[in-house]
């Protein structure tokens, strides 16, 4: 019979070896993810597909631990967390301004110093100024930050630009940069004269400033280039100023923003706005679209019609990545203007399978109907029902059910795929943050639009002739709804 001290030896071996697991599976995790997204890489070229294709076990527990980590991060005083969030709006601050003066452009390069970044960004730019921004961002790791190789001597009374290019540059060689220095330090010599308290040497370090995973993001040339989705939500940040304002008076924040305009009139009116939407859609890509594009749900179709589809960005990664399928993309005249141009420009051998259909989702007679035939169809409606009330989606959805025929029902050709962020608890709760941030930006914009839950959906579906048949996840932010039409 097993005494006292033997029970509690098995009892501690079992502890260990169950809490030994666990550990050894969070740091194989963590050490996983770590190579996997390398933020220190400032690779402008590198390929971040591999994010589509993660298998969904892996992404689930890489977004718990994630969470995890952001309740450790969160675990402080009240008073210093409120402080903390208060001021979180520097962080984006800094990165808009980072992508509206070329900063990423300019370090594609190699790495560069406050001054050499300076004469780039412009003529009259305070070096001492870009220096601060710069660390800043490097603090919150956005660009790496390290000592030139040799530092170069600072006067204490400040310095034009181009004053300050000469002096806090990083000198490579270590002869002439010795002689730099000599050279400097001979003609900076104060005068007894002048006193050496106005011209007395502060010997400050260097740095130097290179592209990390974020800034990389942000040059042009990249293929996962989040330049112009950064200045979509840089546009946001003006309708946001009025959130307390709007809840006060029960008016749409955005609208008080700009005077009256709707968000859709807003866009309409300004063609850079237009522009930066449309080419922010499909950057949306590298946050879970392409996942979307990747999905398992396409091979039961060989036809797609993506309602209000844009310019076709999203159209054309899942022809991409799904080579039995032709689609259709469905939206108002002046989008399909655009997407011809797009379309010719840079998805040229993708044509010969899209069709690019001008009309209005909410008029039926203008909707492309799915033929009789055998051909199995899926209708899609990405990031659109989130941005309109429930009175308007009703009518979205009405007008698709419209197009679809007795017999389509009764072979089951036909279905909805809803693609959107969602505040589905069911799913992935530990992402309900970002889903959240994302129902507060339709607040912003549209305020009846939101991002709904599963109850939401189901409601909409059932007034429109549709049922919720199930929900997909995918390894990115945005769920897929199936409904199917009754």
């Amino acid at each position: 019979m097993l005494s006292a001290l033997d029970i509690a030896g098995v009892v501690v071996i079992v502890v260990l070896f169950i809490v030994g697991s666990l550990v050894t599976a969070i740091v194989a995790l963590v050490s996983g993810m770590v190579l996997l997204v390398r933020p220190w890489d400032g690779n402008t070229q590198r390929d971040h597909n591999w994010m589509a294709s993660t298998p969904f076990p892996f992404f689930w527990m890489a977004s718990w631990a994630v969470r995890a980590a952001e309740y450790v991060v969160a675990l402080k005083p009240g008073p210093i967390r409120a402080a903390e969030l208060a001021i979180a709006y520097t962080q984006s601050q800094v990165l808009f301004a980072l992508n509206n003066l070329g900063v990423p452009d300019a370090l594609s390069a190699g790495p560069l110093t406050a001054a050499e970044l300076a004469v780039k960004v412009g003529p009259h730019t305070p070096v001492d100024w870009l220096e601060r921004v710069l660390a800043c961002a490097a603090a919150y790791g956005m660009l790496k930050r390290s000592k030139c190789p040799i530092a170069m001597p600072q006067t204490a009374t400040s310095a034009s630009p181009a004053q300050a290019s000469h002096k806090g540059g990083c000198k490579h060689g270590a002869a002439e940069s010795q002689q730099d220095t000599d050279r400097q330090r001979d003609q900076q010599q104060p005068s007894k004269s002048a006193g050496a308290l106005c011209t007395a040497q502060v010997p400050a370090p260097v740095h130097q400033y290179a592209l990390n995973g974020v800034s990389a993001a942000l040059v042009s040339s990249n293929p996962a280039n989040m330049s112009a989705f950064l200045k979509l939500f840089e546009d946001h940040y003006a309708g946001y100023q009025f959130l307390s304002e709007g809840l006060k008076i029960g008016k749409v924040p955005f609208e008080l923003w700009s005077g009256g305009k709707t968000y859709w009139q807003h866009i309409k009116d300004s063609p850079r706005h237009a522009a930066t939407f449309n080419t922010a859609m499909h950057q949306i890509n590298q946050i879970g679209g392409t996942a979307v594009a990747n999905s398992r749900v396409w091979r039961q179709f060989d036809h797609v019609i993506d309602v209000a589809g844009g310019v076709g960005g999203f159209m054309a990664d899942i022809l991409d990545l799904n080579l039995h399928l032709r689609g259709v993309v469905f939206d108002q005249a002046s989008q399909i203007e655009s997407a011809h141009k797009v379309w010719r420009a840079t998805h040229r051998r993708l044509m010969p399978r899209v069709e690019l259909i001008a009309g209005d989702m909410f008029d039926p007679s203008t909707l492309p109907s799915p033929s009789d035939s055998s051909c199995k169809v899926a209708y899609t409606l990405r990031n659109i029902l989130h941005d309109w009330s429930d009175t308007d989606s009703v009518a979205i959805l009405k007008a698709i059910r419209s197009r679809i025929s007795a017999g389509n029902i009764a072979l089951g050709l036909v279905k909805l795929l809803i693609i959107e962020v969602t505040t589905v608890e069911e799913v992935l709760p530990c992402l309900m943050g970002p889903r959240r941030g994302s129902d507060m930006t339709m607040l912003m914009s549209f305020g009846d639009g939101k991002e709904r839950n599963k109850q939401e959906f189901e409601a909409l579906l059932a007034l429109s002739g549709f049922k919720l048949q199930r929900i997909i996840p995918t390894c990115g932010a945005f769920l897929v709804l199936e409904a199917v039409p009754i």
